[in-house]
Formats: structure tokens, C-alpha cells, sequence
């Protein structure tokens, strides 16, 4: 029974971590957008690096923190930091180790799950404008309709972000974890896939992107391997 529901917990909060993620995705995004920036390009770098700073700490660090017990560190993390693993021991990975293996298994099946139920949503939008039995459409003006009636926007920041998080996901504990690196294979299989799909399918005419997000994100993924590194000697090392 105990087995169970902590089963059962490590589910809920692996869901919550994804949602989480989806809402901070959301708020940074209005925020950005309400504030502006000089170019296009800038804002969607920025929201990039936004979105994927929040999502990777809500994901791989906050789980880490909040059940880090640093009583041996000195003031402040002592006081800060009373947790119950001091290192990375049998209990974390029972514990943290085992929700995030979930919410990154999780994310593997999100971009499909997402497409299906915006693609939902549209159609009842569509029906609702033809009152669901009519063929006339309710739409006062002809840019209504070509809004209602087009694919929705394709959007690079946030599916950059989401390659950036599961990259440095997958970096930070997969030494100690290994499952994670099948895992996050397949999620750029089915992301790559679906966008695909959405692309020849879906999506409006995608603006013209420049080189600007691009760099960015792979200046970024240089220090991916750092991470690899540093968290994998510290897992290899601990007793």
C-alpha cells in the first residue's frame, strides 16, 4: 500500500512538473510579447532563454534544492537547505531521480499531445461559428475568417527552448541515470516528427527566421557538456 501511493505521488508530481512547465511557458511568452522588444529576432531570443532558464530549473534543479540537505556546507545554505539527502544517495534516486525520469518520459509524447488538442480546439471553434448545423460562417470580417479558418503559428522560441531543457536535463543527471539518454532520444524523435508533420500539414507559412536564435541556442548548448561533467563526477564520486 505504501509502495503505492508513493507510486502514485511520484506521478502527480511528475504531471505537475510538466504543467508547471507549460504554464511558465505561457506567462513568459505574454509577458514578452506585452513588453516588446526593438526586433522580432530579440524577442524571440529572449524568450528562448526565458522559457528554458525557468522550465530547466522547475524540471532538473528546484527537485534537487528542495530535498538538498546542506547542513555540513556552513552558513547560509545550512539554513536554507534541510532537506534529507545530503548527496546523490539510493534514497534521491528512489525518490527525485524517479520524478524526473517520469516527467522527462512524460515529455517525450507532449508536442503530439499538444498538436491533437489545439487542433481539437479549432474545430470547435470552427463549428461553433457556423452554429454547429449552418454553412454560413459568423465571422464579421474576411481577416476573422482567414484567422479562424488558417493553421495556427509556427513558433521556433519555444520548441528551442524545449531541445534546450531536455539537452541539459539529460546532461545534468544522465551519468547517474542513463535511462535518460534513450529518453530524450526519443523525445527529439517524435518532436522532430510532429513538427514535420505540422509543417507540411498544419502550420501557416512560417515567417522569415533569421540567424539570431539559432547562434544563441547553440552558444548556449556549449556548456551542455559542462554540466555532463561536473554532476557525473560528483554522482561517480559519491559513496
Amino acid at each position: 500500500m505504501e509502495v503505492d501511493e508513493a507510486d502514485d505521488l511520484t506521478f502527480f508530481a511528475s504531471f505537475a512538473t510538466i504543467g508547471i512547465n507549460y504554464v511558465l511557458r505561457y506567462l513568459i511568452m505574454k509577458v514578452f510579447v506585452t513588453t516588446g522588444c526593438n526586433t522580432y529576432s530579440q524577442e524571440m531570443k529572449y524568450i528562448t532563454v526565458a522559457i528554458f532558464f525557468a522550465q530547466f530549473f522547475n524540471t532538473g534543479i528546484l527537485l534537487m534544492l528542495v530535498n538538498a540537505n546542506m547542513a555540513g556546507q556552513g552558513w547560509p545554505v545550512s539554513s536554507i537547505f534541510r532537506g534529507i539527502d545530503p548527496d546523490f544517495n539510493s534514497r534521491w534516486f528512489v525518490n527525485v531521480g524517479d520524478t524526473l525520469v517520469n516527467s522527462m518520459f512524460i515529455n517525450i509524447y507532449m508536442p503530439a499531445f499538444e498538436c491533437f488538442y489545439n487542433y481539437c480546439i479549432r474545430l470547435l471553434k470552427r463549428a461553433w461559428d457556423k452554429r454547429f448545423w449552418t454553412k454560413r460562417t459568423s465571422c464579421k470580417t474576411r481577416q476573422a475568417y482567414i484567422e479562424l479558418y488558417s493553421g495556427p503559428t509556427f513558433y521556433m522560441h519555444y520548441k528551442y527552448s524545449m531541445i534546450l531543457n531536455i539537452t541539459f536535463v539529460t546532461m545534468t543527471f544522465g551519468v547517474g541515470m542513463p535511462v535518460l539518454f534513450p529518453i530524450a532520444t526519443l523525445s527529439f524523435l517524435f518532436l522532430y516528427f510532429v513538427e514535420k508533420g505540422m509543417l507540411y500539414y498544419g502550420y501557416r507559412e512560417p515567417p522569415q527566421y533569421d540567424e539570431v536564435l539559432n547562434n544563441t541556442v547553440l552558444d548556449i548548448l556549449k556548456y551542455a557538456p559542462l554540466f555532463l561533467l561536473g554532476f557525473g563526477f560528483w554522482m561517480l564520486s559519491s559513496n
